[in-house]
């Protein structure tokens, strides 16, 4: 038996691999606005943080510009991107697995919830989640704020049954400030090789996180 009651996901990086879709709907936002594209491997910062902060991360262009961006982001952003979009190995085992161990299932976000269940859907996966949570329209909440109200959802106190995944410091830190375990997805885009990461797993790879669980 495992040791959570609720197993809640981030989405990018953590449940499904949309660098390849994100990356392109930014590229296609700098290039509307008349911004020089950045290098490339600048753009792993975008992954992740919400796109106010994305867009301030790979410009260093000031908080007006970034708030145009965001919106245009969300303006621009569709099925074209959604379909580059992927399953990481092994993750839709790891979800069927949850749920027949009676494991709830959540995904926490920063991302729009329209963009989020159209993810969801495309990729076939809506049906595992009792709560699917993203941000705001204007991305104010901050994770510990998505996190609540995905535990919310699912009628379950708020402790260290409930466990958060994530692959950045905005997951670990806002599981914190919730008072829910974290367990980091060490194979996403946030955390670097010389981080000191958190957490009371480190997967780098989806079988890890299955493993600790439903056989911790």
């Amino acid at each position: 038996m495992s040791r959570y009651r609720a197993v809640l996901l981030d989405m990018d990086g953590t449940l499904i691999d949309t660098a390849p879709g994100v990356i392109a709907c930014a590229k296609d936002c700098l290039k509307i606005l008349g911004v020089p594209e950045p290098p490339e491997e600048v753009f792993h910062k975008f992954i992740g943080p919400p796109l106010p902060e994305c867009f301030r991360l790979i410009t260093g262009l000031g908080p007006e510009f970034c708030d145009r961006a965001a919106e245009l982001y969300k303006a621009q952003y569709g099925l074209k991107h959604v379909a580059k979009f992927s399953l990481y190995p092994g993750m839709y085992d790891f979800l069927s697995k949850c749920r027949d161990a009676g494991i709830l299932l959540g995904v926490a976000t920063f991302k729009q919830p329209v963009h989020m269940r159209e993810a969801l859907e495309y990729l076939k996966i809506d049906h595992f989640f009792s709560s699917a949570v993203g941000t705001d329209p204007k991305s104010t909440l901050s994770k510990s704020d998505i996190i609540n109200i995905a535990v919310d959802e699912l009628g379950l106190p708020r402790n260290r049954s409930i466990l958060m995944i994530g692959d950045s410091f905005y997951d670990y830190e806002g599981a914190e400030a919730s008072g829910v375990d974290f367990a980091a997805a060490a194979y996403g885009y946030g955390f670097t090789e010389t981080d000191d990461i958190p957490g009371s797993c480190i997967a780098y790879d989806v079988p890890s996180l299955k493993s600790f669980i439903l056989n911790g």
